[in-house]
């Protein structure tokens, strides 16, 4: 009985244990769970947030990187341009007046040469079919100094040019490398002075390896000119020899012993005066 009784009263004992042990466990419990529960809102509630907080972070990443790059777009956008500045108006205008005379005198000057050897050229051809001018290879006293370089150009194809001097008004046929050709002209292009070098002469003439005085027979009698004197003179520091001949028609030729042919207008013998 008494270990009955023992045993009830162990029992009881046992039971009211393990009810105080449940009550303990469920008052323990009781607050556990409410906190894990608590826990995990706040674990749910601090990865809502992280997981915001991770968007909301990627976006103003993003944000910052298309914003930067947009930045520096507009940088570029904006940058300034180096443009030049126009030109003062005034200058403008005056620099475009000043072109326009131009022009306007240059077409008034070729209008007036045009005038000028439609009248002439008809006396000339005169002329050179009354013997009155010497015609040497197409160049003759008078012409026109743009024909005389077509002229040159065909039978020498030396590198000729006409060049104009606004200061004496006169135009210059020359070949500027070896100097074979020097034609000068007055202010309405009309021949003045013809000078042929002697490699020219050659050329025109087919007369390289002829001696200058046999030359200068040669164009005497091809060219029926009536009297020509010899002379001797120094040009500069250089002895000169050969033949002239001033033609009362107011043109003087001269030929030298190295074949250089020089044809120049003069006055004529009726219209010098010695008073």
């Amino acid at each position: 009985m008494l270990l009955r009784g023992d045993f009830s009263d162990n029992l009881i004992d046992n039971e009211h244990i393990n009810l105080i042990r449940g009550g303990e466990m469920k008052s323990i419990a009781l607050p556990i769970l409410i906190c894990f529960f608590i826990g995990l809102s706040s674990i749910n509630v601090f990865a809502d947030n992280t997981s915001d907080f991770a968007v909301q972070a990627g976006v103003g990443l993003i944000g910052g990187l298309m914003g930067g790059k947009a930045k520096k777009e507009d940088n570029q956008q904006q940058k300034p341009v180096q443009v030049t500045p126009p030109e003062n108006t005034a200058e403008v205008n005056k620099k475009q007046a000043l072109e326009d005379g131009a022009k306007r005198l240059q077409l008034q000057r070729d209008t007036e040469l045009k005038v000028f050897w439609v009248k002439e050229q008809p006396l000339l051809d005169q002329k050179i079919k009354d013997g009155k001018i010497l015609k040497i290879k197409g160049l003759y006293l008078g012409m026109n100094i743009d024909e005389a370089l077509s002229i040159l150009t065909s039978k020498l194809g030396y590198n000729l040019e006409v060049i104009y001097n606004p200061e004496t008004k006169e135009y210059y046929l020359i070949e500027g490398v070896l100097g074979l050709v020097d034609i000068k002209a007055d202010n309405n292009k009309s021949v003045k002075e013809i000078g042929l070098a002697p490699a020219a002469v050659d050329e025109l003439f087919n007369s390289k390896g002829l001696p200058g005085e046999d030359f200068a027979k040669k164009f005497v009698d091809s060219y029926h000119i009536s009297q020509m004197e010899p002379f001797s003179e120094y040009k500069g520091s250089v002895l000169v020899n050969g033949w002239r001949y001033i033609s009362p028609e107011g043109y003087r030729l001269v030929l030298t012993v190295y074949k250089e042919i020089f044809l120049d207008s003069i006055a004529k013998k009726a219209e010098m005066k010695f008073d």
